[in-house]
């Protein structure tokens, strides 16, 4: 990859190794009539007790799984996600995803779309790109390329790890015996699962070895561990309790920095961003802080021009405030100071982190700030500035 300077073409000295190609019209018409069964297929095969695929998932299955891992006493949870995963295919990752789609072998459009997604090319002003063998994120089976890879070599990691073994000695019979102990879901590259609760030692153990498993596959893996499930983060959302029940709940750190930044908005920006505000008052009215922003915000700019906005069936996540409590309560607060205390330790990776303590006190102090943001300061420039707020955003960002 080269960058124009003038007439001479330099060599980046960094460079992120990843494409973002999103799919043409023509793409969809020709992949997406064979890719959605496929979809279908492996939903029907990694959904049920023990396991839970995301793709297509209602959102009351959704909760109804969170309520089951919740419900059962005390766990060891764990959560992944990947540096660069799509920079982690290579041929033979390749071969194993499209071995799914042979019975389409003789469809040469449909073969001549795989191809150039293998192959993703682009330009750049006068330059023109050829990517290496690699997943360009956008394909119409991103979630389901991804997950496939994720999903097999996730669950032979945790298996091994588990039951202390070398990862190429994990057979059938192992995978059958983890099912009654493990809870697992899928979603492209993310994961978040559920073990029997643990002492720190077994669960560090457990940890270190499916990080090296991971890296057997070839993955850069991010996953840690805690016995606190407000810890957990899957999807942009952490488990949040609410009067002893626990819902899923968006990580405030990075919805606040992106609530009011949008490229390309049409129409009024403000009334877009007020409709904004509204999603997450009803999505999100079950978080302290954000949902006290966006009601904050909305209770200054009364009678001013809203879009709207209804969920897209098509996005669980965005329903998921539909099946939640009206508000939040203090053991609400108490798990969110928790979940944002960062202390030194190798389950959770947070050393660079280590020694801020967040308290419910805290969380109030920054709830009250919010809430005495007034309709008189409305109409000037309001700049939200609280160490809580900076501290949530980094933490998230990790």
């Amino acid at each position: 990859m080269f960058e124009k300077n003038g007439l001479d073409l330099l060599p980046l000295r960094a460079m992120v190794d990843r494409l973002i190609n999103a799919p043409h019209d023509v793409t969809h018409c020709i992949a997406g009539p064979k890719i959605k069964p496929y979809m279908a297929w492996l939903k029907s095969q990694w959904s049920y007790d023990s396991s839970l695929f995301y793709g297509g998932t209602t959102p009351d299955k959704l909760q109804a799984w969170l309520t089951r891992a919740t419900s059962c006493g005390p766990k060891l949870v764990f959560w992944s996600d990947y540096s660069m995963f799509d920079a982690s295919h290579n041929v033979d990752t390749w071969h194993f995803v499209e071995e799914f789609y042979q019975q389409h072998r003789h469809d040469v459009d449909f073969m001549r779309v795989l191809e150039v997604w293998r192959l993703p090319t682009g330009t750049i002003g006068d330059l023109r790109y050829q990517g290496r063998v690699m997943n360009a994120s956008g394909r119409d089976d991103t979630v389901l390329a991804n997950a496939l890879l994720n999903g097999i070599a996730m669950m032979l990691s945790v298996t091994a790890a588990w039951f202390r073994k070398p990862l190429r000695d994990v057979r059938i019979s192992d995978l059958e015996a983890i099912k009654s102990e493990l809870l697992l879901s899928v979603c492209g590259d993310d994961a978040l699962g559920f073990l029997p609760a643990c002492d720190d030692a077994r669960a560090l153990e457990f940890i270190t070895d499916a990080r090296a498993h991971l890296t057997a596959f070839g993955f850069k893996a991010k996953m840690f561990c805690s016995s606190r499930f407000e810890d957990a983060v899957y999807l942009g959302h952490r488990p949040l309790p609410v009067n002893g029940l626990w819902y899923w709940s968006r990580t405030i750190g990075r919805c606040i920095y992106k609530l009011g930044w949008q490229l390309g908005t049409r129409g009024d920006p403000s009334a877009h961003f007020l409709g904004i505000a509204a999603m997450h008052s009803q999505c999100s009215s079950h978080v302290p802080v954000l949902s006290d922003i966006c009601k904050t915000w909305l209770s200054t700019r009364k009678g001013a021009k809203i879009n709207h906005w209804k969920p897209d069936p098509n996005k669980p996540w965005e329903r998921m405030g539909l099946f939640g409590p009206e508000n939040y309560a203090d053991d609400t607060i108490e798990a969110l100071a928790r979940a944002y205390t960062v202390e030194k330790t190798a389950l959770r990776g947070d050393l660079d982190l280590a020694g801020t303590i967040v308290t419910a006190a805290s969380v109030r102090e920054c709830i009250n700030y919010v809430c005495e943001v007034v309709r008189e300061a409305a109409g000037r420039p309001c700049v939200l500035d609280h160490w809580l707020l900076r501290h949530m955003v980094v933490v998230d960002e990790q």
